[in-house]
């Protein structure tokens, strides 16, 4: 009964991350990105490589970046 418990709970992760709107998310940055922000071009690109199947590092990755985002609204080119 232990396997059957330990395989879902990696089922239920995997869940987790498949009902996560990652792709949503990326593409919310991309159009910030195109629109006002192109300090976000590069981590936007790397962060769209996993739109198939993210892993959590992905997502903590994403949630970085719109992390970053307020923290420098008052910063721009001169």
């Amino acid at each position: 009964m232990l396997k059957i418990s330990e395989a879902g709970k990696e089922e239920d992760a995997s869940e987790k991350l498949n009902n996560f709107p990652y792709r949503q998310a990326v593409e919310a940055l991309l159009y910030l990105m195109l629109g006002s922000r192109p300090n976000l071009a590069f981590s936007v690109g790397f962060l769209s490589r996993s739109l198939e199947k993210p892993t959590s590092t992905d997502i903590s990755k994403l949630k970085h970046v719109f992390r970053y985002i307020p923290r420098t609204t008052d910063m721009g080119i001169m």
